[in-house]
């Protein structure tokens, strides 16, 4: 019985050529074994051990003179979490958006607007904490995938701004004001 349930997972998020369970499954096992990970080395004794590797080699970083050294970090920035909520959220507005998306267009084209969502998320971390004078005496340190279920989202709603969604307690609401409040309550 555990083997066709996990295969019919393995099946489902790797093999099915669905883009939205192909980056949910990656997030979630990332997530999963830096968690796993995480316990492992606080039990041995070495607390923030597997949080300060992922923020040092793992996350895009806003320092230029990085940059070139972990040039990797714009695509794998997208793909690590800073807490369980965080995923959390951030795969279920994918899955959401995601599905209206594929509605429309193709996998292939999915694939494009998540990364490069990704990327320009990470452009834009970097113009803002290297431009903006509160920031400048700092450093910090760029995760999750928010900037790219956010190109997703924009993207469907670019796509489709009429499209109407049920939502409990109020009603149909078209999509381009889902994408507005996500917009502010995502500007903090």
């Amino acid at each position: 019985m555990t083997n066709n349930w996990l295969s019919d997972l393995k099946f489902k998020l790797f093999k099915s050529g669905d883009p939205v369970l192909l980056y949910i499954g990656i997030n979630a096992i990332i997530f999963v074994v830096v968690s796993l990970l995480s316990v492992f080395t606080f039990m041995a004794g070495s607390r923030g051990m597997i949080d300060g590797f992922v923020r040092a080699y793992l996350a895009f970083p806003s320092l230029p003179d990085l940059w070139l050294t972990r040039f990797y970090t714009v695509l794998t920035y997208q793909f690590f979490h800073a807490d369980f909520f965080h995923i959390l959220f951030n795969m279920l507005w994918l899955y959401w958006m995601g599905r209206i998306f594929l509605d429309f267009v193709k996998p292939r084209q999915f694939h494009f607007v998540y990364l490069a969502g990704g990327i320009a998320g990470a452009v834009f971390y970097a113009l803002v904490y290297n431009v903006t004078p509160v920031f400048s005496n700092n450093s910090g340190t760029l995760i999750g995938a928010s900037a790219a279920v956010a190109s997703v989202f924009a993207a469907a709603a670019t796509l489709v701004p009429d499209y109407s969604i049920r939502l409990l307690f109020i009603g149909e609401v078209k999509l381009k004001y889902i994408l507005l409040v996500y917009i502010l309550l995502n500007l903090k």
